[in-house]
């Protein structure tokens, strides 16, 4: 055999180890690969489960001790209050303004609206009305898409139809019918329905008009608190400030209570709660025959609904920390008769109270109990200033 075969041979043989090696080394490389992937969806589904995802929590005294405090939490080691010895409440700022005033008479008169069948009114976007309809698709009526000759009330540009379904009311009068075009969103949500065109026959019954105010209407409507407009408007005024009053001190504490930081696993006690109240209610609606997935009920997704607990448990958090440090600091302590108060507005009689107390546990009571006392104590700081 030549040299110059046995070297092609040498070279072949080289070949063929190094394209085994690079099999072996593929084959290694692939299995770690499946390997990671696979620790990868492990962890994944870990965090998913124990952290992504809050876990509902149907226990209304988890984390919380006996006496209603926070459990193993020192208040004032988290939030820093501000000083509540006296809280002043300028007039300015707990009084409507006008337009507040002029929107609130707005929607008086829209409740002692009369409804007038000779109405001669054109109507417009915001009046209140009565109407017949029936819903076409190529010329069929599509089913639940009539009044069925019922009538029913809407407020043009309330009434969350469709878009430019009310808008085209607009313009008409009591008496007429017509015909309107509209489209249905993609997303509209029934199968039959998504994005098609449809025509809607159209009937006004009837306009709820709304009465002029003048001092001849308050005197027949409002002659208990007033006798001119001048007079009602400063009523309303007057009464919503007595109003604002009434929470004016805890609000103003907590809206000045910094957090330091949040303890996190009662945060997440706190999540886990709101998530029970929501599967509660979505299984009542299921019980009165409305079904709807989970996705549907909470209209977001995981993440958003997720970051939607953390905000409102947050809130619930900050304020419990705010109400248990001002108690201790006040050394307030729960009588009987605040205890006794929460069972009855949890529905417990004198026969019921023992279900009651096992339902939600002493710490949840007392948990109350201890809000209800700082909130009445922090209120009776408020004083109003008038200048």
């Amino acid at each position: 055999m030549s040299s110059q075969k046995r070297e092609l041979q040498r070279i072949k043989r080289e070949k063929a180890i190094r394209k085994q090696k690079m099999k072996k080394t593929l084959k290694i490389s692939l299995a770690c690969l499946a390997g990671l992937l696979f620790l990868a969806g492990i962890v994944y589904w870990i965090v998913y489960e124990t952290v992504i995802v809050t876990k509902s929590v149907d226990d209304y005294s988890k984390g919380i001790a006996a006496d209603g405090k926070i459990e193993g939490v020192v208040a004032t080691e988290y939030v820093t209050l501000p000083d509540y010895s006296k809280i002043e409440a300028k007039y300015e700022d707990v009084r409507m303004t006008e337009e507040e005033v002029d929107a609130k008479i707005e929607a008086e008169l829209l409740n002692k609206a009369v409804y007038s069948t000779e109405s001669d009114k054109v109507l417009e976007m915001g009046d209140k009305i009565n109407l017949d309809y029936v819903g076409y698709i190529d010329g069929i009526a599509f089913e639940n898409g009539s009044t069925e000759g019922n009538g029913t009330d809407i407020t043009l540009g309330q009434a969350g139809y469709i878009d430019d379904f009310e808008e085209q009311i607009a313009g008409h009068k009591v008496g007429e019918s017509f015909d309107i075009n509209v489209t249905f969103p993609e997303d509209y949500g029934k199968e039959e329905l998504n994005g098609k065109e449809a025509v809607f026959s159209i009937t006004i019954n009837g306009v709820y008009e709304i009465p002029e105010l003048t001092d001849a209407f308050v005197k027949e409507n409002y002659s208990d608190i007033a006798s001119t407009v001048a007079e009602y408007r400063q009523h309303l005024i007057d009464e919503e400030v007595v109003n604002e009053m009434l929470n004016y001190g805890y609000t103003y504490v907590y809206n000045n209570t910094t957090i330091n930081e949040y303890p996190d696993s009662y945060v997440k006690v706190v999540m886990g709660r709101e998530k029970y109240s929501d599967e509660q209610t979505l299984e009542y609606y299921a019980q009165m025959g409305l079904q709807m997935t989970w996705k549907d009920f909470i209209g977001m997704s995981d993440s958003e609904y997720e970051a939607e607990l953390r905000l409102n448990a947050e809130d619930k958090v900050k304020s419990q920390l705010m109400i248990q440090a001002i108690f201790e600091a006040e050394n307030m302590t729960i009588t009987d008769e605040a205890y006794n108060a929460v069972i009855a507005e949890l529905g417990g009689s004198d026969e019921l109270s023992n279900q009651i107390v096992e339902e939600y546990g002493e710490g949840y009571i007392r948990q109350e109990a201890m809000k209800d006392l700082v909130e009445e104590f922090l209120n009776s700081k408020a004083v109003l200033i008038k200048e």
